[in-house]
């Protein structure tokens, strides 16, 4: 996604309209694409606003930073599956770091933690409260930049825009691994997940 937010208009500036314009049109479903609202390159808007751009880039960051976990498991015979398989036991969980034969276990009553960026955020059992709060947080920013100005409290930058959506973009990507995460673990501890794993141990 950044790579067309900047792409639109470097592909305008080698007049190459065609596809500049496409991605224009795609990207502006979810975007105003005010150019006095909007960083420039070589003349011409970026993909996205100042506040868009912020949020693509604090999704893009969060992926960055935040480790790469795979969850591997261990048959009743102990049979050990390969790194990057991913099963769920309603008992047990076993973590495992990609190119790591390290394993980092915990129990389910525990969750699983993922840190990112030094914050441990419980993911298996995190409250559906406690995810709101969390999306709440990372509006604050967003609301205060965008309705203060209104009434002359504050004035908005293209900076304050570029962070407050950073911040957003970053604490919503939390809660995407956190969904994902929850939904795989459903997948996987369904009954039809189960019969495959009672019958892969008896293989």
């Amino acid at each position: 996604m950044c790579l067309l937010i900047i792409g639109a208009p470097l592909l305008a500036a080698q007049s190459n309209p065609l596809l500049s314009s496409i991605i224009y049109l795609l990207l502006s479903s979810a975007c105003h694409q005010m150019p006095e609202r909007s960083f420039a390159i070589l003349g011409h808007p970026w993909g996205v606003c100042q506040r868009c751009a912020g949020i693509y880039l604090g999704l893009f960051a969060a992926s960055l930073v935040s480790p790469r976990v795979f969850c591997a498991y261990r048959t009743p015979g102990n049979r050990r599956l390969p790194d990057g398989v991913m099963r769920v036991d309603s008992a047990r969980m076993t973590l495992v770091a990609p190119g790591s034969r390290g394993l980092l276990r915990s129990g389910l009553s525990s969750g699983i933690r993922l840190c990112a960026a030094g914050i441990n955020v419980r993911m298996a059992h995190s409250s559906a409260q406690m995810r709101r709060i969390w999306l709440a947080t990372g509006c604050i920013p967003i609301l205060a930049d965008a309705l203060l100005p209104l009434g002359g409290l504050w004035a908005s930058t293209p900076l304050s825009r570029l962070l407050s959506g950073l911040v957003f973009g970053f604490l919503l990507s939390t809660l995407l691994v956190a969904g994902v995460t929850e939904l795989f673990r459903d997948i996987l501890n369904s009954p039809q997940a189960r019969v495959l794993n009672s019958h892969g141990g008896e293989s």
